[in-house]
């Protein structure tokens, strides 16, 4: 898929998300300001004509957020499938469903992998930006 129709569509979904209460604004805000930084360095280094090759990091936070998107769908809607829907994902592990406790984690890793990704990518081209000081 196109990366920019990646950005749109992952921080679109969690703005929404934010919007039905099913995920803290703050997460929200670290997903969509890592992906306009990013936007705008790599736009920087174009005016500079320098291309920036996505990182390994960068396409394992891309997974990780659909992930957390997807689970976050079925969380919200899996009691609404019937008896399969309840039977497959309302088994419960702690007290709650396991997919309450999947989405809990996978919100958790791919706001942490969109943080240290973002930072690694900055950091490693600070260059681009650094020399316009």
């Amino acid at each position: 898929m196109d990366p920019l129709a990646d950005k749109i569509m992952v921080c679109s979904a969690f703005i929404a998300f934010v919007g039905l209460k099913w995920i803290p604004a703050w997460m929200v805000v670290i997903v969509v300001a890592r992906e306009l930084a990013i936007t705008g360095l790599r736009l920087l280094a174009a005016s500079k004509s320098v291309v920036l090759a996505a990182e390994g990091y960068g396409k394992h936070k891309t997974i990780s957020q659909i992930v957390a998107i997807i689970s976050i769908l079925v969380l919200a809607s899996y009691g609404q499938w019937g008896w399969l829907g309840n039977a497959v994902f309302g088994f419960p592990v702690l007290g709650a469903s396991w997919v309450k406790w999947f989405t809990e984690i996978s919100i958790w890793v791919a706001v942490g992998l969109t943080f240290v990704s973002g930072w690694l990518y900055l950091w490693r081209n600070r260059a681009l930006y650094l020399d316009d000081l």
